[in-house]
């Protein structure tokens, strides 16, 4: 009796509900990540799920089915968007002989010393070299790249939101 009291208490009540608005127009905005700032809403999507899971569970008692009904339908959501991190690989793949080697740097847009990271890329020796805060600047100072690695994708952006993948390897889907 004493739990069904605590829940049926007011103050309980209005935060289960205003957390599953939220929830819900976090997990909406969510889905919608590719645009620039809504993509930082995919990264809490375990919080979503259990937040919601939580909001369920505390509305229970209240007999607010519809909106019990919302948090389920908002952790299901959630719940589809991570369980394949969490699923068990059904086989491992066979070891193999073949390694790829990767470069990754972040450029810094405002640093100008492009022979260093240049005669870095030389040194790794990677096969697929991928660079971050791409501006048109460092685009062309990075130009003698394509010269090793033949598949390039480029998309330098002002502010050093650009990003360019250099490969050795024919590249399927960059984005």
């Amino acid at each position: 009796m004493f739990l069904r009291d605590l829940v049926f208490s007011q103050p309980i009540y209005k935060f289960a509900l205003t957390s599953l608005i939220l929830l819900v127009i976090l997990t909406l905005a969510s889905q919608f990540g590719s645009y620039a700032y809504l993509e930082l809403t995919t990264h809490f999507r375990l919080q979503y799920f259990l937040g919601a899971l939580v909001c369920a569970l505390l509305l229970t008692p209240s007999q607010s089915w519809k909106f019990v009904v919302i948090a389920v339908l908002c952790a299901l959501l959630n719940a589809a968007s991570i369980w394949p991190y969490y699923k068990k690989p059904e086989s491992s793949p066979p070891p193999s002989a073949n390694k790829l080697r990767m470069f990754h740097a972040n450029v810094f847009e405002k640093s100008r010393d492009y022979e260093a990271v240049l005669e870095r890329v030389k040194e790794a020796e990677a096969d697929v070299v991928v660079l971050q805060e791409l501006t048109e600047e460092w685009s062309k100072q990075t130009e003698t790249l394509k010269i090793s690695y033949a598949y390039t994708e480029v998309a330098p952006r002002p502010s050093g939101a650009g990003m360019g993948v250099f490969s050795r390897y024919p590249l399927e889907d960059v984005h």
